[in-house]
């Protein structure tokens, strides 16, 4: 049961070979991060190669959505490997304002995305399968998003 990407329009934009991989296993959680800075400063991080960091989605200041990494991939976004193995990563834009608020429209799509993939994947949309990048490892990601919102939005 694999699929590409969401069913919610999107712009691919590329990654690295090196930035991921293809041991996967099966994927029941989803980790919210933050850009710290633009999109187009990920999609260039994401597309180094070498730089050993991925993830499956970016959900732009405006609500446009990217898929960078297929999600039958494994991205390299929440410093723990067994979870990036079951986990799709979700990067969200903060223009570079770290700790500030976020539109409303970023935190519809980022819902619409999370709602998506768990309905894919028959993820239950709860706190326990939706994590904050800090609660993988220690971090600050993903600073000032509500995540709490994301989910209550989702469910």
């Amino acid at each position: 049961m694999n699929r590409k990407y969401t069913i919610l329009p999107y712009t691919e934009l590329p990654v690295a070979l090196g930035n991921f991989d293809t041991n996967r296993v099966t994927i029941d959680h989803i980790v919210l991060h933050t850009m710290v800075g633009t999109w187009q400063s990920a999609a260039s991080r994401f597309n180094t190669y070498g730089s050993q960091v991925s993830a499956h989605y970016g959900v732009k200041y405006d609500g446009g959505l990217i898929a960078w990494l297929e999600e039958y991939n494994t991205g390299y976004h929440s410093g723990s490997y067994s979870m990036n193995q079951r986990s799709i990563g979700i990067e969200h834009e903060d223009m570079g304002n770290y700790n500030s608020p976020r539109p409303d429209v970023l935190y519809t799509s980022s819902s619409k995305l999370v709602y998506d993939i768990c309905k894919f994947y028959n993820i239950p949309i709860d706190r326990e399968h939706i994590l904050d990048h800090r609660s993988v490892i220690p971090t600050g990601c993903p600073d000032a998003l509500d995540t709490n919102r994301i989910v209550a939005m989702a469910q």
